[in-house]
């Protein structure tokens, strides 16, 4: 499907995944791992396996999910995994067609559907999920419209359960200042991402109090949990004690938790 006028923000994110999908195509031939799904072990200081314990925890087989900026797919086929039907979206359709044939070799296939669309422009019909799930999604789009579209597909009690990157504006002055940006953030790329081009786009931000406070506020019954002071800023998330005792220091700050914190999961119910 051809997709509609693209803004100049739509169109970077859009070139950057190409290239992406390019250099990462052998994710094609690679299976998803269901661990983070089908574990009894379960990962409670690491953000995304707190979110797919919340969905384990949950009533969602037989209900219809929408995945925002699928990627190459893994949380479509993972809530599928869970017996949900799953319809999947991306910006990107090299990234699409990845997913496509990834979820092809599953064994609910016939339960994902995916598609090319932004966020900002859905073309899914009024009142038609009972759950969206967004990962690392709402800092690559306009908040306001995105919101607004998820209100018109979601069904009476849809629950929206984000996973987002966080980052406290006071702390944001402190990494755009002239000795963090300049000098000591670019030497601790490799060490911290094991990379010297992490996955980062030119124009995304990590969302600060006031948007994560728009996009709860759109939301009735919101709840906000709170992960990494210094994993991903100072250490990197491979050490898993530090991980550890990471939550548990957000954990004992109570409140001030979020004044810290580098990662949220935020979810709620969508009024209708």
């Amino acid at each position: 499907m051809p997709l509609l006028a693209l803004t100049e923000r739509q169109a970077r994110e859009l070139a950057y995944h190409q290239d992406r999908a390019v250099r990462l195509a052998q994710l094609v031939d690679e299976p998803v791992s269901l661990d983070v799904v089908t574990s009894s072990n379960r990962h409670w200081w690491n953000p995304y396996w707190c979110v797919y314990s919340l969905l384990r925890n949950a009533s969602i087989a037989g209900k219809k999910a929408l995945v925002l900026g699928c990627g190459f797919g893994e949380d479509a086929i993972r809530l599928s995994s869970l017996g949900m039907d799953v319809c999947a979206c991306d910006l990107c359709s090299d990234s699409v067609a990845i997913a496509t044939e990834r979820a092809r070799k599953t064994v609910r296939a016939e339960c994902i559907n995916f598609q090319v669309m932004p966020a900002e422009k859905l073309t899914y019909g009024d009142d038609t999920f009972d759950l969206i799930l967004a990962v690392d999604i709402f800092h690559h789009v306009d908040i306001p419209t995105t919101l607004l579209e998820l209100h018109r597909v979601a069904k009476a009690n849809c629950v929206l359960l984000c996973l987002e990157m966080y980052t406290h504006s006071w702390l944001t002055c402190i990494r755009e200042s002239r000795l963090v940006s300049r000098f000591l953030y670019p030497a601790m790329v490799q060490w911290i991402y094991g990379s010297n081009r992490p996955y980062i786009t030119a124009d995304e931000r990590k969302l600060n109090e006031r948007e994560i406070t728009l996009i709860a506020n759109s939301l009735s019954s919101a709840r906000t949990d709170w992960f990494y002071a210094i994993i991903n800023r100072l250490v990197p998330d491979r050490f898993t004690a530090l991980e550890i005792c990471d939550r548990i220091a957000i954990e004992l700050l109570g409140p001030f938790g979020s004044i810290v914190a580098g990662r949220v999961i935020l979810r709620g119910q969508i009024p209708k």
